[in-house]
């Protein structure tokens, strides 16, 4: 299997042997298949929206011997689920924000989840605001560099009083645990994203763009001093 980044970050962060985790999303199962291989987890359930990827899923569980430990359905994310009524952990990966937004507003009210790990590959931001919003708290963050590109990764509690509650703008935008923590990844991807968007060209197509420009050169001047 090829080194994936995002995908041995999450696995780091799950370590416990009768956990129940949903992977939407599940991109050829890499993700169940280091937790199942590493004994991390109990019982992994792979969701894709349609049926060409599910095969791929399938087959590559078939390839390494896991397919026993895994249920491989065809789901619109978490829309009308039934098949069971508790996620400890529900991963999305490889997506947008506003598709991974979509997928946990759209969970049924009847299924318990414990913790939301996602790394969207944009606009993270969306997200944080989504958790605020229901009250979810933040458990850990981090900067994932992978083939050129910076990515987010967020973990979240469902319970408002385990982690770090979000309470203002540059939370938002930057995270309450990377700014906590300020790593170098951290800094090296404000700075390249402010290089990216602080360009006319692009900021004349994308007005909104420009309140994030503002918000990471203000960052950007406060912490080269």
């Amino acid at each position: 299997m090829l080194k994936n980044n995002r995908i041995d970050t999450i696995v780091n962060l799950i370590n416990n042997k009768e956990a129940v985790i949903a992977d939407v999303g599940s991109d050829h199962a890499f993700l169940a298949i280091k937790l199942l291989q590493q004994h991390r987890f109990k019982h992994v359930y792979n969701i894709e929206i349609n049926e060409l990827p599910l095969n791929n899923t399938i087959t590559n569980l078939q390839k390494h011997s896991l397919l026993s430990q895994t249920t491989n359905v065809i789901n619109d994310g978490l829309n009308n689920w039934k098949l069971t009524d508790h996620f400890n952990y529900v991963t999305i990966s490889g997506m947008g924000a506003k598709t991974i937004a979509d997928i946990i507003k759209n969970k049924p009210i009847s299924l318990k989840v414990d913790y939301f790990i996602v790394v969207p590959n944009n606009n993270a931001h969306i997200l944080r605001k989504l958790f605020t919003d229901n009250k979810y708290s933040i458990i850990h963050e981090s900067i994932i560099y992978e083939n050129g590109y910076y990515y987010e990764l967020i973990e979240c509690s469902t319970n408002p009083n385990e982690g770090l509650v979000i309470s203002n703008e540059k939370d938002i935008y930057f995270g309450p645990v990377n700014l906590k923590e300020n790593t170098e990844l951290f800094k090296k991807k404000n700075i390249a994203r402010y290089n990216y968007i602080n360009n006319e060209s692009i900021l004349k197509f994308n007005s909104s763009l420009r309140k994030e420009r503002d918000i990471l050169h203000e960052w950007i001047q406060k912490n080269n001093n």
